[in-house]
């Protein structure tokens, strides 16, 4: 996988793209040619990565690597790595957001954030670090590892391990690792390993594997195999087969295979495939549809 800063190198030149930090892209870009007509390899790929990828350290610090095994018979380590590091200062002012750093729309590419920018229409984040994102309605971030995303209306964020997204009207969200989501109005997230989501109203999450729900009050959570739901009030879950659903006061579950809490409030409805009690219906208004035999049998709870 190619890091940030890649270049690629050829005996004259160093090749890289404010558009991405693929090696492949960037030799697509230029219209590189791999092989010269001895069949003898015209460029190399490297990359000079800082350790923990933190783009603000000095470059003194950055690591240099060459990702390949093949190297044409002109290469000199010492020399190669010193043209591209001449590179750096233009590679970051173009592809990273430094902290103080405000831009006011990206349609483009970053690699990192550490600032802020105030709307993403199109384009490409790689790692968002520290700082803040105002408003994101289409492109891709990679990685969220700390900072602010305030508000989500489309595109997509790869995977979130820590900071804060602070509203989600959109978009899709492929896995949650860590960090807080606020609020869920619209939009997709495809898997909950771990983190926090506070609020619930509406929208998709596909899959629940750990972490917490705090509130579900509308949308549809289609798995939960672990982690742990506080309160349901609305929405539906299609499908418990394991963690923990604290509080349950409305919505509808329609499969659980799995423990739910032993009151039912509200006008909760709960399809069961398993061994559910009609005695967790603690409100007239519940209502518990058992599947698990050959005779489906409804339960409406009595106030107790």
């Amino acid at each position: 996988m190619c890091e940030p800063a890649s270049f690629v190198v050829t005996k004259k030149q160093v090749f890289w793209s404010k558009n991405s930090d693929s090696h492949e892209d960037i030799i697509q870009e230029f219209d590189l040619k791999e092989m010269d007509v001895r069949n003898n390899p015209t460029f190399i790929r490297v990359e000079i990565v800082p350790p923990e990828r933190d783009y603000r350290l000095p470059f003194s610090k950055w690591n240099y690597k060459l990702d390949q095994d093949i190297k044409p018979e002109w290469y000199d380590e010492k020399e190669v790595e010193s043209r591209c590091r001449a590179c750096l200062k233009d590679w970051r002012k173009s592809n990273v957001v430094m902290p103080e750093e405000t831009i006011n729309s990206l349609k483009d590419y970053k690699a990192a954030v550490y600032g802020t920018i105030k709307s993403v229409y199109a384009g490409t984040i790689g790692y968002v670090y520290a700082g803040t994102i105002e408003y994101v309605s289409g492109g891709t971030i990679g990685y969220v590892d700390g900072g602010t995303i305030e508000s989500v209306h489309a595109g997509t964020i790869k995977s979130v391990y820590a900071g804060t997204i602070g509203y989600v009207d959109g978009g899709t969200i492929e896995s949650v690792h860590g960090g807080t989501i606020e609020s869920v109005y619209a939009g997709t997230i495809k898997s909950v390993y771990a983190g926090t989501i506070e609020y619930v109203y509406a929208g998709t999450i596909e899959s629940v594997h750990g972490g917490t729900i705090e509130y579900v009050d509308g949308g549809t959570i289609k798995s939960v195999y672990a982690g742990t739901i506080e309160y349901v009030r609305g929405g539906m879950i299609e499908y418990v087969s394991g963690g923990t659903i604290k509080s349950v006061e409305g919505g509808t579950i329609k499969y659980v295979n799995g423990k739910l809490p032993t009151q039912i409030t509200g006008n909760a409805t709960i399809i069961s495939y398993g061994s559910l009690s009609k005695d967790i219906l603690a409100s007239s208004k519940a209502v518990l549809i058992d599947r698990s035999g050959c005779v489906v049998v409804c339960h409406v709870g009595v106030d107790k």
